[in-house]
């Protein structure tokens, strides 16, 4: 979940797209027509007037078949209407003005100022397709004063990638308009508060299920979103003391007000030796089917054991000590099968501010982003009889050989995505970007991948041909048009070919700490390269 083109800023106007005209209600923000309800509409309508029309042609008089083609074309097209109506009267609209907005339903328009704006929820979900990222729902709730009970207005919107939100405008101000005096509020020891939490003379309170917990604020290292949940850290503490769900309301005014008033995190020389910081997300161990199908092994060794157990029981002889034996070998094999799956399935890979760390059978390793020498990310998707059924994620982060450390390799598969995992890629790959612009200071040159590198002027390229590769090829940084990923290949553009001059496999080391040192060379240049997405054509 992102929120950032939502956050509040000075500079904010207010957003109203098509919205100037006067004649249109305004964003449809709830009650949009779902394509089956359009279509049985349609339906019911067509076959009215169809069955309308046969009876107009074959009319002889009254007949019963007649009176039942008349009946029966009258209800197809009530039904229509009725459906029709219904669709109506769910749409809702709102429009933003200069100090707040109308709001229009069936009963009529209503005009809210900003300041009848009591709390508001936001979330944004991205959707997927076959795996691939293809558009966006904003959620967007309001509560606002009535005089009576709140009433809560729901804003939905689904937005393709990279389409404007035509709500941006309005929810920043109402963001910013909330904080202020959210921040009013506190100064003047009043309490302000929302799901889960308050904030009072100076303390934070958490409430949780379990138990509710009052912290100084000074006592307060950080709080960040991860995931749904906005996590808050106490000083010298790694696990977080409160998680509070994104969606709930005024979740935002939480986060907004701790980063002003916690003071400044912990610095990284500040940390305990063998410390990694904050503990941001932990995952378990992949390999979801693999456990399945050990575990059902094991049981089945188990059974196996006892059913050989009793039938020795009854025998005699060698026969009953060769049995035995059996069942005692399978119970020595279930026995071990079962405690190398428990152990593996404690193991655990967690993401910390300065790290990482895998828990595994053997101990445990962890190594800090400024130790890693090189790391790899590779996205697997898998399709079972053409149908998307996940994707497989693996990330290798593999230590400088000073530290003496062993490399750290975690795999799982997900349903679409992993956010938290892309987020931990992108830290890592900033990391070792500046160590390769420093690098590239220095000698002039620096390794990206096999066959390609970053020279003073370009890229030395040695292209893939059928008899190998060729010779290396400058491609000068001026000359590059865009890059682009396709179907886990990177593929670099110039001004003068129709066909990308690099082509190379996004999951080889380094690729990605490499994009973004060529993203930072590319930024410099007087002109700005923005690349293209996968599959737009070229002029």
């Amino acid at each position: 979940m992102s929120h950032d083109k939502y956050a509040p800023d000075a500079n904010d106007e207010v957003t109203t797209g098509r919205l100037a005209s006067p004649v249109t209600p305004g964003v449809l923000v709830s009650g949009r027509d779902p394509v089956w309800a359009v279509g049985l509409c349609t339906f019911f309508a067509i076959g009215g007037f169809c069955l309308a029309g046969v009876m107009i042609v074959s009319a002889r008089g009254i007949t019963p078949p007649a009176f039942a083609l008349l009946l029966a074309s009258g209800g197809l097209i009530a039904i229509s209407l009725v459906f029709s109506f219904v669709l109506g009267v769910r749409r809702r609209y709102l429009r933003p003005t200069e100090t707040g907005f109308l709001y229009t339903t069936i009963s009529g328009e209503r005009a809210f100022v900003d300041d009848d704006v009591m709390c508001v929820s936001l979330t944004s979900t991205p959707n997927f397709f076959g795996g691939n990222a293809t558009s966006v729902t904003r959620r967007f709730i309001m509560w606002v004063e009535t005089g009576g009970m709140p009433e809560s207005i729901i804003c939905i919107a689904h937005l393709r990638l990279g389409q404007p939100d035509p709500l941006a405008g309005l929810i920043s101000r109402l963001i910013r308009c909330l904080h202020t005096a959210a921040r009013e509020a506190y100064d003047a020891g009043q309490r302000v508060e929302g799901d889960g939490w308050a904030l009072e003379r100076g303390e934070l309170l958490l409430k949780s299920k379990a138990a509710t917990t009052v912290t100084n604020i000074r006592e307060l290292a950080a709080v960040e979103v991860v995931g749904d949940h906005i996590q808050v850290w106490r000083r010298g503490e790694e696990q977080p003391i409160g998680r509070i769900p994104s969606r709930t309301a005024n979740a935002h005014l939480l986060l907004l007000m701790l980063q002003e008033l916690i003071p400044e995190p912990q610095d990284e020389q500040d940390l305990p030796a063998g410390s990694l910081g904050r503990l941001l997300f932990e995952r378990g161990p992949g390999g979801h089917t693999l456990f399945a199908l050990g575990w059902l092994i094991t049981i089945v060794l188990g059974i196996g054991c006892i059913l050989m157990f009793i039938r020795g029981a009854g025998l005699r002889g060698r026969r009953r000590i060769r049995l035995q034996m059996f069942a005692a070998l399978a119970g020595a094999i279930t026995v071990l099968l079962a405690t190398i799956l428990r152990l593996r399935q404690r193991g655990r890979f967690r993401r910390h501010v300065y790290g990482i760390q895998q828990k595994g059978m053997f101990g445990t390793r962890q190594v800090r982003f400024t130790e890693i020498a090189n790391m790899s990310y590779a996205a697997t998707r898998a399709y079972v009889h053409g149908v998307y059924a996940g994707t497989t994620l693996t990330l290798t982060f593999v230590p400088m050989p000073s530290t003496g450390l062993r490399q750290i390799r975690y795999s799982t598969t997900v349903k679409n995505a992993d956010s938290e995992l892309d987020k931990l890629r992108d830290d890592v790959s900033v990391v070792i970007a500046r160590r390769m612009h420093d690098y590239w200071l220095q000698n002039g040159s620096c390794p990206w991948m096999q066959f390609l590198k970053f020279a003073k002027d370009g890229l030395e390229y040695q292209a893939l041909t059928f008899t190998g590769r060729k010779q290396p090829k400058l491609i000068p940084y001026e000359s590059i048009a865009n890059f682009t990923i396709d179907d886990m290949m990177f593929h670099i553009w110039d001004h003068e070919h129709r066909t990308p001059l690099v082509n190379e496999d996004i999951g080889q080391p380094n690729f990605y700490p490499g994009l973004v040192f060529l993203s930072e060379i590319l930024q410099t240049l007087p002109e700005k390269r923005v690349p293209l997405l996968p599959g737009v054509e070229r002029d």
